[in-house]
């Protein structure tokens, strides 16, 4: 499948996009992912450029190639099987300036989690009063107060 393909791209000019994936198994009588694994090594050899949502083309010739940004974004990283400067990629996977807050990790900073809310609604839930004069907390919300709970808190109960 890939000399067929390789033939394909010789036969077509630079920038010049590619049948699809599924026209292409269609048409030769394989799966996709077949296709897709020949895709994969054109592109790996730089004879093809992937570009997620758009297609996939010919390659531009070596030399023209050299004087454009290398792209890092995830998509392109994740889907394209080339080469990455690692020096754009590491400068985002860096650590972040003291006092900054990241918000791309997924999880949320500490400082920025509604701790003591959370406190508050399951008191809530178990007719307890967060802040009530003359009353007092219940033993089970001083647990609720250390979040993520640790190995000292009661076993839940229904």
């Amino acid at each position: 499948m890939a000399d067929e393909l390789r033939r394909q791209v010789r036969a077509r000019s630079a920038g010049e996009p590619l049948p699809s994936t599924r026209e292409l198994a269609a048409r030769h009588g394989v799966g996709p992912v077949t296709v897709s694994r020949a895709l994969a090594q054109l592109s790996a050899e730089g004879i093809i450029v992937t570009e997620p949502g758009r297609g996939t083309f010919v390659a531009a010739a070596a030399g023209s190639a050299a004087t454009q940004p290398i792209d890092v974004g995830w998509q392109t990283v994740a889907l394209q099987g080339r080469a990455v400067d690692t020096e754009d990629l590491m400068r985002q996977v860096a650590l972040p300036d003291s006092g900054a807050i990241v918000l791309s990790t997924g999880y949320l900073d500490p400082s920025l989690q509604p701790t003591r809310a959370m406190a508050d609604a399951l008191a809530r839930g178990r007719g307890g009063r967060a802040c009530g004069i003359g009353r007092h907390w219940p033993a089970w919300q001083n647990s609720a107060r250390r979040w993520p709970p640790g190995s000292a808190s009661p076993p839940l109960t229904s």
